[in-house]
């Protein structure tokens, strides 16, 4: 279950997700990246998007760290979808490690 705010709901500013009108799930997915400096539906990617803070880069406003600091989401796992494609040499040799 996820991949979005809207999607998941069950935070403050999003409450009418699946969090809001089932029972809370094992798990749910939200997705960020690697990839700072790439570009996806007008937004610049930072590396490490919708972690901390609210981002949408044409996929729906993400923010993690919501559900998985509100009491609700105690029981249900987050599974990270991590996007870094054309970023692995950088991964490889530390050069993305300063976004962690």
């Amino acid at each position: 279950m996820g991949q979005d705010q809207v999607a998941v709901g069950g935070v403050e500013g999003f409450e009418d997700g699946y969090y809001n009108h089932f029972e809370a799930p094992v798990g749910f997915t939200m997705y960020t990246n690697f990839s700072p400096g790439d570009s996806s539906f007008g937004y610049e990617l930072k590396g490490l998007d919708g972690v901390t803070a609210l981002d949408d880069w044409g996929d729906g406003p993400s923010n993690m760290s919501a559900q998985i600091a509100d009491p609700d989401f105690a029981h249900s796992a987050l599974a990270i979808g991590l996007w870094f494609v054309n970023h692995e040499k950088e991964i490889i040799n530390g050069k993305l490690d300063g976004i962690v």
